[in-house]
């Protein structure tokens, strides 16, 4: 995943949160479709047809058909009868001998379309994917497929059974749709049979990106999707299992603070400077701790995170001055190896500022997760969990409220 941020401050433009990568389900359909050729469209080559089916006997000379078909030049026979040889209406006895009606005759597939008989059509295989929840046809399919999805849009036991029929109309349209080879020539359909018992499910990547739009309109979009996928989503509501765990959790568990308050929308997009993503999170915490030189003050929600309490450990022991503050029912089981290497400070109900859970360095830079407003672009009301980075003003306001210290100041 990789962030892109906007400016927080121009409310025109939208904050791109995160990236996922998710997995679209396919129906890919096996079929045999049953196709008559149909009568060549070329005059020539019906006439060609014509002539080896009434002189059979004794059929005459190119030059000879030519004279009587007003014909100057027997080529245009020549080339009726080579498309008759490519589609199989007619064989080429001798391949060694020239090319002449005394050396060519008409195949059965030739003498069932002159007779208008269909009772002997070939079989060949049909593919055919459909987008499984939007019903779309894919007349090329999916390029990268997956049998096991990692993180599915629906999960796989919600989808039907694969279908057992298409219909003959269908097929045909389908066929068309594919360009497939077997209609060369103006091949028809007759038939068409599903093989259930070879028809699958799979999945393909698609890449969304979640955004926040001005006025805390939280949505997601699939820039490579097609219009109709982009609406499934859209009905969704981020309602999807991957969805509301990006929304309730991050790196620091799903328990983050739930009796905090939300922050109205507008007022903490004016507290911070930039996204995180919620899967560089710990990365980013651990970068900010290792950047300081003088102090670090961190909420005791941190210490969820591994890396945060082994960093802070480090840190206090090259001389850091490192606080701990937060609700004191969690101070109490801040981890042993930093009970005696870092100082607490238990929160005061009124302490607004500090009831946020930041992480500062230095009193320069910051970064908080925050417990925000935002609502979808139906209006349904969401509460979601996000890390940013903070401004410096922020900052500055935080490390002004930590107990017994000013901003700037170990």
């Amino acid at each position: 995943m990789q962030s892109k941020y906007s400016q927080p401050n121009d409310k025109s433009r939208h904050l791109q949160w995160c990236s996922l990568r998710l997995h679209w389900p396919y129906e890919v359909v096996s079929a045999t479709a049953e196709v008559i050729a149909s009568r060549q469209q070329h005059p020539f080559d019906w006439a060609v047809v014509q002539i080896m089916e009434q002189f059979a006997g004794s059929l005459p000379s190119l030059q000879e058909a030519a004279d009587e078909l007003g014909i100057k030049d027997p080529v245009f026979l020549v080339d009726a009868l080579q498309r008759l040889i490519e589609s199989g209406m007619a064989e080429h006895i001798d391949p060694e001998k020239p090319l002449d009606f005394e050396n060519c005759r008409l195949t059965n597939l030739a003498r069932a379309q002159n007779d208008g008989d269909d009772s002997s059509p070939e079989r060949h295989g049909l593919m055919i994917c459909f987008d499984a929840l939007t019903g779309e046809h894919l007349p090329a399919g999916p390029v990268s497929t997956n049998v096991e999805p990692q993180q599915p849009v629906l999960e796989p036991n919600r989808l039907p059974e694969t279908r057992t029929d298409i219909g003959l109309q269908r097929a045909r349209e389908l066929a068309r749709a594919q360009d497939e080879p077997f209609l060369a020539g103006g091949g028809k359909i007759t038939g068409v049979e599903v093989h259930a018992d070879r028809s699958a499910y799979i999945w393909d990547p698609v890449e969304a990106n979640i955004l926040i739009e001005a006025q805390g309109v939280l949505q997601c979009t699939l820039p490579g999707g097609t219009e109709n996928q982009r609406l499934w989503i859209e009905a969704a509501e981020l309602k999807l299992p991957f969805m509301v765990q990006v929304l309730t959790g991050s790196a620091l568990g799903q328990d983050v603070s739930p009796s905090r308050p939300a922050v109205n929308y507008d007022r903490w997009r004016a507290t911070i400077e930039s996204l995180i993503d919620p899967n560089s999170l710990e990365a980013e915490a651990v970068t900010l701790l290792n950047s300081a030189d003088s102090q670090i003050a961190a909420h005791v929600q941190w210490l969820a995170i591994p890396q945060v309490s082994k960093a802070l450990a480090l840190l206090s022991k090259r001389g850091i001055r490192c606080l701990v503050f937060g609700e004191r029912a969690r101070l109490e089981v801040i981890p042993e190896e930093l009970r005696t290497s870092v100082q607490t400070a238990g929160l005061p109900d009124s302490a607004d500022s500090l009831s946020q859970i930041s992480l500062i360095a230095d009193g320069t830079l910051g970064i908080a997760v925050d417990k925000v407003q935002l609502q979808t672009p139906r209006g349904r009301q969401i509460t979601a969990f996000i890390a940013a980075k903070l401004t410096s003003s922020q900052v500055q306001t935080i490390s002004q409220t930590l107990p017994g210290r000013k901003a700037g100041n170990p």
